[in-house]
């Protein structure tokens, strides 16, 4: 990403950004993105309580429950005849 486009990513209401954007985004600091629906008053009381710090996110290899979570959702998704077998 070029400095200008990140300068308008960094000043609010400077520039627009679509979600491959934001995936790109989070994939360069090794991180997850959640986008979800809200209602209004949540995102009211979001904004009231927004504090510059709560962006601290650590990345996936610093996250303390990630490897848990990650074993979890393979043992979830592989194919039963690798469960049987041991095989990842």
């Amino acid at each position: 990403m070029l400095q200008p486009r990140i300068s308008a990513v960094e000043t609010p209401g400077k520039g627009t950004l679509n979600l491959e954007t934001l995936r790109r985004i989070a994939a360069a600091f090794d991180i997850g993105l959640i986008v979800r629906f809200a209602p209004v008053s949540e995102m009211v009381e979001w904004v009231e309580q927004f504090d510059p710090e709560s962006f601290t996110v650590a990345q996936f290899a610093e996250d303390k429950g990630s490897e848990r979570k990650t074993n979890a959702v393979r043992t979830r998704t592989q194919p039963r005849n690798q469960k049987e077998h041991g095989e990842l």
